[in-house]
């Protein structure tokens, strides 16, 4: 597994280096050779730079741990998003071109020079504007679900959701008492995390305590959360877990919990679980096989798939996160066509999807196209006893 993520890992530096090589050619022919034709040593310096600081941060961050390697991580994460926009921005104005002169001769509007050049540079600060601001300021996206089940004298259960947190080098704690805050004020009965909640280094987490704030949650069922992708990625799902556990964090593990006798949750280890483990997570059917299906089942499961297994098996609500919707423009086009659902809200008979874009970022800390979020559900149980 370890060769096979290694040899990967290897081919996408490799693609994103070729990525930039072209990039930094069309600046420094559409901008900067036009102010200083001579400096073109120092820009490809600067622009190495900016590619390999993020790669170069996680190594130091791994081989020299006491190194404070955080700033580069931050430069680089900021450089990922800006390579996908000018990526798009200079193949679009490439093909125009070829078409332009296809059709009888160049633009002007798209030659090389350094008022197109530097239109590109400020619509590209202006993109990361939008982008930081779409990441930093969540909206709470609400949803009414009604279950037709006996809630055993519950009828009414408010779930406030937040997915793939992402906590690590690009997020601070008032980050994280933001969230707390927002999710308080939400005035929940019971909090899901479904997966993703640290994205690599737990180190960095723990030393800097970003899972401090999460002992202010309150909800009368308690917190729950589930494992996600990047709780393996970085080896310490364990860890990860047992931390969590101490600041009031229940995590399930393809495990289930009775709630106040009353409703059913099921949280499910991620699908890489197997791959990094070796052992194939527990079936659908394992976990559901002995329960009082009169009672509402409710899933936690970090990746939206197996979805018409969890309705088959009897599951009535499944939570999760994991897609971004995309998180960058337009890789929502993409998301949409891997999952049945990338976001918002799916009801097939009586089983209803929830997916949220998240509240976190991972690679770039920007969001184009969609907002962070948080997750309200109104669940109404309308059985009878």
């Amino acid at each position: 597994m370890k060769t096979r993520f290694y040899f990967f890992l290897s081919l996408i530096i490799i693609f994103y280096v070729w990525i930039n090589y072209y990039i930094g050619s069309r600046i420094w022919e559409s901008f900067f050779s036009h102010f200083y034709p001579d400096g073109i040593f120092i820009f490809w310096i600067i622009l190495f730079f900016l590619v390999f600081s993020y790669t170069f941060g996680r190594l130091f961050k791994i081989f020299l741990p006491k190194l404070r390697a955080d700033f580069l991580i931050v430069i680089g994460a900021y450089w990922m998003g800006a390579t996908v926009y000018f990526l798009f921005i200079f193949v679009i104005l490439d093909l125009l071109n070829l078409i332009s002169r296809f059709l009888g001769g160049p633009l002007v509007i798209f030659e090389n020079g350094p008022i197109a050049g530097g239109i590109i540079i400020g619509l590209m600060i202006g993109l990361i504007g939008y982008g930081v601001w779409s990441a930093t300021n969540p909206k709470v996206s609400r949803y009414k679900v009604a279950i037709h089940k006996y809630g055993s004298g519950i009828e009414k259960v408010k779930i406030v959701v937040a997915s793939d947190l992402h906590l690590g080098s690009l997020v601070s704690t008032n980050r994280v008492n933001d969230l707390v805050q927002c999710i308080n004020d939400l005035n929940p009965d019971l909090i899901l995390l479904p997966g993703d909640i640290v994205d690599d280094d737990i180190f960095y987490v723990l030393d800097n305590e970003l899972l401090e704030p999460f002992k202010e949650l309150r909800a009368k069922y308690g917190v729950y959360a589930s494992t996600g992708n990047h709780e393996y990625i970085g080896g310490h799902a364990d860890r990860i877990a047992e931390e969590l556990e101490k600041v009031g964090v229940t995590v399930l593990r393809d495990q289930r919990v009775l709630i106040s006798h009353s409703f059913y949750l099921i949280g499910r280890e991620d699908l890489v679980f197997e791959q990094f483990t070796g052992t194939p997570r527990k079936d659908i059917n394992e976990l559901t096989k002995d329960l009082d299906h009169n009672k509402p089942i409710l899933i936690l499961d970090h990746q939206p798939t197996e979805l018409e297994s969890h309705k088959k098996a009897g599951v009535d609500l499944q939570v999760s996160g994991h897609t971004h919707k995309g998180q960058l423009f337009p890789f929502h086009l993409v998301t949409r066509k891997i999952f049945k659902i990338d976001w918002g809200c799916l009801k097939e008979d009586s089983f209803y999807t929830i997916v949220s874009s998240g509240f976190g970022t991972w690679g770039p800390p920007i969001r184009i196209g969609n907002r962070s979020e948080i997750v309200k559900i109104n669940v109404v149980f309308k059985g009878q006893a």
